[in-house]
């Protein structure tokens, strides 16, 4: 369990990173996950690295996952597990 100030740590902490592999602004990140505390953390952090955030459905398929990932021209995927 996170506390308030832990999320916000922890969304800063994944902003900066964003920044230190050159993400540009105004560049979506696709984030596909469970409802688990990373998946704010990442959503939050791409907000503070002023990128747009699009939420990938865990139960699309490979096809829907390229086509979003291709149309919203996303720099960055972040995923919950390999599969």
């Amino acid at each position: 369990m996170w506390t308030w100030n832990e999320y916000y740590r922890d969304a800063m902490s994944f902003s900066k990173a964003l920044s230190v592999i050159g993400v540009e602004d105004k560049k979506a990140i696709n984030i596909m996950g469970f409802n688990a505390p990373e998946w704010v953390i990442c959503c939050f952090g791409a907000i503070m690295n002023n990128m747009v955030v699009s939420g990938v459905y865990t139960t699309n398929g490979e096809d829907a996952c390229q086509y979003q990932a291709f149309h919203s021209e996303a720099q960055i995927i972040a995923v919950d597990t390999i599969e």
